[in-house]
């Protein structure tokens, strides 16, 4: 009788522990959305591209260029995220420019660059797609 309460015991140990003790499961795609402006300075862009290099996100500059306040004016920059790349330029930054990159383990897409405006509508058709 001791020994049959023993292994009731260590199975319901056994079970419990081996439910709550699994790899949490993602559920929601993550997203990580970058846009540049006039309102950033270079030390603001340092400190983007260095929280994108924690998540193994790679964000380059290869052209920059600033106002007499130090602002943003021009941008060239490079995106890449396992194997999935992109990029953009403006010479306005009064209009947003950026990137959206999706990390979730499945994707329906990788990066997507542009205007603000228009990296939200093509992710809505991305999302939307089956």
């Amino acid at each position: 009788m001791k020994y049959a309460k023993m292994t009731i015991v260590g199975a319901c140990l056994i079970l419990f522990c081996s439910n709550f003790s699994a790899p949490p499961k993602v559920l929601e795609d993550t997203f990580v959305e970058i846009y540049f402006s006039n309102k950033l300075n270079l030390s603001d862009l340092a400190g983007i591209q260095s929280s994108l290099a924690a998540k193994e996100i790679k964000l380059n500059y290869t052209h920059l260029r600033f106002d007499t306040d130090g602002k943003l004016t021009e941008i060239e920059y490079r995106v890449a995220f396992h194997g999935v790349g992109g990029g953009d330029q403006t010479d306005n930054t009064k209009i947003e420019i950026g990137f959206i990159v999706n990390t979730s383990i499945k994707p329906k897409y990788g990066i997507i660059v542009g205007d603000k405006e228009s990296i939200q509508k093509r992710r809505l058709i991305f999302e939307n797609q089956h």
